[in-house]
């Protein structure tokens, strides 16, 4: 099951965002709508579901130019990472993406599913391009199935 209807798309964050090509674009279909990195071509962007999520898979739309992302990380339920830590730290996945592998026909990326059982946030690092001075990203699809009964905007603070 494709689960973009359950990533809370007001919530979603991407740091190194061109402010003309912000996050929300990954939420808009149509070619033209991206997500590109500014200062360089690192992007660090936070997925945080509505609710408990288990993901078996990702794919990255992208376009098939030197803005296409190389290499990817994925941190599970870490939605304050910045750049040093992603940078510093072993991602809970972590690709090398091939040109075949960032389209809308390729095959998922298969997730270990027991690393990703029980998901509220995903968090994206973009560590670079295929050479160029960006990064640029059309949409991410995440894959797998809801854990019934945790919708997180019910949740209340305790204390």
């Amino acid at each position: 099951m494709e689960l973009s209807s359950y990533v809370d798309a007001n919530r979603a964050i991407a740091l190194n965002q061109d402010e003309s090509h912000p996050v929300a674009n990954l939420f808009i279909t149509g070619p033209q709508y991206e997500l590109r990195s500014d200062a360089d071509d690192q992007l660090v962007i936070v997925f945080p579901f509505k609710e408990k999520v288990k993901i078996q898979g990702i794919r990255c739309i992208t376009p098939q130019n030197d803005t296409r992302p190389v290499r990817i990380k994925l941190f599970i339920n870490n939605s304050n990472l910045d750049f040093s830590d992603c940078e510093a730290r072993n991602g809970d996945f972590e690709a090398t993406l091939a040109d075949t592998d960032t389209t809308t026909d390729s095959k998922p990326l298969a997730l270990r599913v027991a690393k990703f059982t029980s998901v509220d946030t995903i968090t994206l690092f973009i560590e670079n391009s295929t050479g160029g001075e960006i990064s640029a990203i059309s949409k991410v699809e995440f894959f797998g199935q809801v854990m019934m009964g945790t919708n997180m905007n019910e949740l209340k603070k305790v204390g």
